[in-house]
């Protein structure tokens, strides 16, 4: 899906929330665009992330305090500060 039409549904969605609808919507995307705080709020945002034996761990980008909220958090997060980078073995493919 082209993520203009992501983050305008995404975005129509929010609008339409409000405390009392009480209302939740989860989704999973690799879409960088959407690491936006103009959009979204940084306790909404999550990343996930596999350890060498498969197990996974789930991490709010709010639980990194020493992240400046102020600067691109895509940057920050590209960067690998906040972890969730994919690891390739190559050995394991071929």
């Amino acid at each position: 899906m082209h993520s203009l039409l992501t983050r305008n549904l995404l975005s129509l969605y929010l609008n339409h929330c409000n405390n009392e609808s009480q209302s939740q919507f989860i989704f999973t995307t690799h879409d960088l665009l959407l690491i936006d705080l103009t959009l979204l709020r940084i306790d909404e945002i999550w990343i996930t992330e596999r350890d060498r034996y498969g197990s996974l761990s789930l991490f709010s980008f709010s639980d990194y305090e020493d992240i400046d909220k102020e600067k691109d958090i895509r940057q920050t997060y590209l960067s690998g500060r906040m972890g969730g980078i994919p690891r390739i073995i190559l050995s394991q493919i071929l």
